[in-house]
């Protein structure tokens, strides 16, 4: 199989990538109309985690072989957050993955306050790419407005 044979197979992987993230973001925005609260983290969360698996698949940097959460954060921070951001960002996605366990997995109800955070930090993973796939995030300036 040739270089311009599998092309298009890379460009439908990543474009699968971004449907998703878009898809789950709506479905966020639907949980939180609807006040369930938990399931707009868990979709806020996921949107984001889309969103950095479909710029990792833009940019070759995605491995097929491993679909694990911590790979792929790994990997982008890696690839795409801008240097001296790497332990900030790491820290960040931390709390939001924090939320989304809480929202998915414990006893507890989330709120309206972390939840509406996540939605817009998920909001803006989005708007970001909708201009085109970025190669490098200024984490920092992103989340700017949402401490």
């Amino acid at each position: 199989m040739t270089d311009e044979e599998k092309e298009p197979k890379q460009q439908e992987d990543w474009e699968i990538h971004w449907q998703k993230a878009q898809e789950t973001l709506k479905e966020a925005n639907l949980c939180f109309w609807k006040k369930h609260y938990n399931g707009c983290i868990s979709r806020s969360y996921y949107a984001i985690y889309q969103t950095l698996a479909t710029t990792l698949k833009k940019y070759g940097n995605f491995d097929e072989d491993s679909k694990e959460h911590e790979k792929v954060i790994y990997d982008f921070k890696r690839h795409h957050v801008k240097n001296g951001e790497k332990t900030f960002f790491k820290g960040e996605i931390e709390k939001w993955k924090s939320l989304r366990i809480d929202a998915d997995y414990k006893s507890i109800m989330c709120n309206i306050d972390d939840t509406q955070k996540l939605l817009n930090i998920a909001k803006k993973f989005i708007k970001l790419n909708s201009k085109g796939i970025v190669e490098e995030y200024s984490i920092k300036e992103m989340l700017e407005g949402d401490k």
